[in-house]
């Protein structure tokens, strides 16, 4: 998955299970060595961890305001996709869910500046420099001191930041590495972090759609599992 992501999975199973598959006990030891080889190849070859850039680089641009929450549209390009792209689009007649907020004029001058930043120094900028650099472009939030790194800018080259419900209320910290779009997150693109794929639609309002983005078990994952324990399963039930 393009994301960095730190979870809790427990998998349990019956006692009684273990003595027709002694090797049932095995199955986090097995996930964990796919988990170290489960990144896609890239077009030199080697193996990487997926980047942002390979998980949304070919969705349409936007504009803050502009882009549909429901039916956006058939793929405008179809040249010079990653694999991860291609697996996403996978029988999917197109986008879903791709509308950008609208942000207040402050908020744009923020992501500006911290995408600016990033791409100047090559590291991520935080309200401590903001203050520095540009102290009138302070939020006039309380507890600055404690949440510095309440605006991030998503790089292209890096996994996506933990993709979590919290985005439903706002996407600071997941800013769009395109300066030239400077905006935050769409549903598609955070869903695409998350490895839904393109056909699955997202329902209701967008917040509600985001906080589904959010709260979910991002499908690859739950497909590695589920993979893992069926072959573990096969070996009690078909003997």
């Amino acid at each position: 998955m393009p994301q960095n992501r730190r979870r809790l999975i427990l998998i349990g199973y019956r006692k009684d299970l273990k003595d027709k598959n002694p090797a049932i006990d095995t199955v986090f030891m097995k996930l964990q060595r796919k988990a170290e080889l489960n990144s896609f190849y890239t077009d030199f070859g080697s193996q990487e961890l997926l980047t942002v850039k390979d998980a949304i680089s070919d969705l349409p641009t936007l504009q803050p305001g502009e882009g549909i929450n429901d039916w956006f549209g058939k793929y405008e390009n179809n040249n010079g996709l990653t694999t991860y792209q291609k697996e996403m689009r996978k029988d999917s007649p197109g986008v879903l869910n791709h509308r950008a907020r609208t942000h207040m004029p402050s908020d744009l001058k923020r992501y500006k500046f911290f995408i600016r930043h990033i791409n100047k120094y090559g590291k991520p900028a935080n309200i401590e420099i903001l203050k520095i650099n540009n102290n009138g472009l302070l939020p006039a939030h309380k507890h600055l001191d404690k949440f510095v790194d309440r605006f991030k800018v998503q790089r292209w080259d890096r996994p996506a930041s933990t993709i979590t419900a919290h985005i439903a209320k706002d996407g600071h910290y997941f800013i769009h590495p395109d300066k030239e779009q400077c905006r935050s997150f769409t549903v598609r693109e955070a869903a695409r972090c998350q490895s839904f794929p393109d056909n699955f639609k997202f329902e209701g309002p967008r917040t509600e759609q985001f906080r589904q983005v959010g709260n979910a078990v991002p499908p690859l994952l739950a497909r590695a599992i589920a993979e893992e324990l069926k072959v573990e399963l096969k070996k009690i039930y078909e003997k």
